[in-house]
């Protein structure tokens, strides 16, 4: 009996034969091992799709003619469709036409380079224009990983911060901004532009007389005609109080004239309710060789004075 006993312990221990440990207790280790090796695998997979779910980012792949193969993890366009409307469907029967174009030659150059590529676009959804920025990378099969960002409250921000709140047109720092960025333009280009200051005439008697609602009034309407009497690349933007600023690239000084002139006629020939009629002055300058921010702003500002000395309502150049 003892004899029997031992070898049931013997069989529910390893023993060492011919060099090899043969037993069952090394089996049950690498088993227990191996379940919580595929538990702990589990918890990090699990954990990774919370990550995912929780960035706001979206992720799907794309095949390199543009079909979209999978969300990562499943999720919908904000305000738009769900992600399951997309697959196998190719970005150009889903996006505009131009920004299919630029979203298919982003995936061309992520395949033959195995570079990150960065394409910020609008979409329009619901009547209301949406930015986003899209990051593509090749995934060494022929495959696209796309991550989306949606930036429209950032770019709102940043609109709110560059925009005058009563006119709407640019606010002095961004003007300061736009001109620095004019004036690199023109001489990396050999290129010029000039430049308009008008000035409401006796604005401080319309705030006198009917009061800061009325003077605002004003500044609106006139804002308005200014903006339908200058090109979509013209810069309009608000200097302070009663005092514009409109960049006018590729305008020579005989143009920007012309452009000034036709304003001051527009602003004057106008009806402003309650108001009656109102006038402006106006200083023109180019830009040379030689020229700055300042020196630039500084003629316009002296040819806007010229103007206001001169009996007002008309425009000058210095």
């Amino acid at each position: 009996m003892m004899e029997s006993k031992k070898t049931k312990k013997q069989l529910a221990n390893p023993v060492k034969k011919e060099g090899r440990i043969v037993g069952i207790r090394r089996v049950k280790r690498d088993f227990r091992e191996r379940n919580q090796a595929e538990e702990e695998l589990m918890r990090s997979v699990e954990k990774n799709e919370s990550l995912l779910i929780a960035i706001p980012d979206l992720m799907f792949r794309l095949d390199k003619n543009g079909v979209f193969l999978e969300f990562i993890p499943e999720k919908e366009f904000s305000s738009w469709k769900p992600s399951s409307k997309f697959l196998g469907k190719s970005v150009s029967e889903v996006l505009d036409k131009e920004t299919a174009k630029q979203f298919m030659l982003c995936v061309k150059r992520a395949i033959e380079t195995g570079e990150t590529q960065i394409l910020e676009y609008q979409l329009s959804l619901k009547g209301k224009s949406h930015h986003y920025e899209s990051r593509l990378m090749a995934d060494g099969k022929g495959d696209i990983l796309v991550v989306v960002r949606n930036f429209t409250r950032q770019k709102q921000a940043e609109r709110m911060a560059a925009i005058d709140p009563l006119t709407h047109a640019y606010n002095r720092r961004k003007f300061s901004e736009l001109l620095d960025q004019e004036i690199k333009r023109v001489e990396r280009n050999d290129r010029s532009f000039s430049m308009v200051m008008l000035d409401i005439d006796h604005f401080k008697k319309i705030n006198d007389t009917h009061g800061h609602d009325a003077g605002d009034y004003v500044l609106k309407r006139m804002t308005k005609l200014v903006r339908e009497n200058i090109r979509d690349i013209d810069i309009l933007s608000r200097y302070g109080g009663e005092e514009f600023v409109i960049i006018l690239p590729e305008r020579n000084l005989k143009g920007a004239i012309a452009v000034a002139e036709r304003i001051r006629k527009v602003i004057e020939s106008a009806c402003f309710d309650k108001v009656g009629q109102i006038t402006i002055s106006a200083g023109v300058s180019d830009f040379i060789q030689g020229d700055n921010r300042e020196s630039v702003f500084k003629k316009a500002d002296n040819a806007l004075y010229i103007a206001k000395n001169g009996g007002r309502n008309r425009v000058s150049v210095h």
